[in-house]
């Protein structure tokens, strides 16, 4: 069974995503918001969000490339976990390298932003994200650390984390096989 842990979405303050900004967004006033802007738009896969100047930036492809940034939150356009498999990993091959990555939403935008990736297992353990193609669905395999998924966001409705920057963002409490807002969130600490 999958170990009930926190499992992080939005990157804690003072990150950024490097990837390209498609349109940016003024007096925005929370990160939750800027969330809430992101997931609205087809084409933005992340946001970037400055505490300060509350402005909120929208951007495409690979949200797992950040740096340091005083004053910035960034995250995926949804939290959503609904089609996640948690507990499991594809035993298929790799189609490229592992990495450390900073969360399961992280490791989606990698497999998104890769060529032939169709899904992906993260482990929770140890932060690797394995990139698996097109025959990974019947190759599922009971590993306690481990959570799998598509390649693309699932379809439910946005999470409501609270992302606001007087607390650390980002942690979302995970029920295995209870969609996100059927179960109960809380706080990183």
């Amino acid at each position: 069974a999958f170990v009930e842990k926190q499992l992080a979405c939005i990157h804690p303050l003072h990150w950024r995503s490097i990837a390209r900004t498609y349109r940016t967004q003024d007096q925005v006033d929370s990160s939750d918001d800027c969330q809430k802007l992101c997931h609205r738009e087809d084409q933005c896969t992340h946001f970037n969000y400055q505490t300060e100047t509350k402005q909120c930036e929208l951007k495409i492809k690979n949200g797992s490339d950040v740096v340091n940034a005083q004053h910035f939150v960034t995250g995926p356009k949804t939290c959503d976990t609904s089609c996640f498999l948690f507990g499991k990993g594809y035993s298929s091959p790799e189609i490229a390298k592992p990495e450390k990555k900073f969360s399961a939403f992280d490791c989606q935008s990698w497999c998104r932003d890769t060529n032939g990736c169709a899904h992906f297992t993260f482990n929770t353990d140890s932060g690797t994200c394995f990139l698996k193609g097109s025959d990974a669905p019947g190759t599922e395999r009971e590993y306690p650390g481990d959570l799998s998924g598509p390649r693309d966001f699932c379809k439910g409705e946005p999470a409501q984390p609270d992302t606001s920057p007087e607390k650390p963002p980002g942690e979302l409490q995970v029920q295995p096989g209870v969609p996100e807002g059927a179960g109960p969130e809380q706080d990183a600490t």
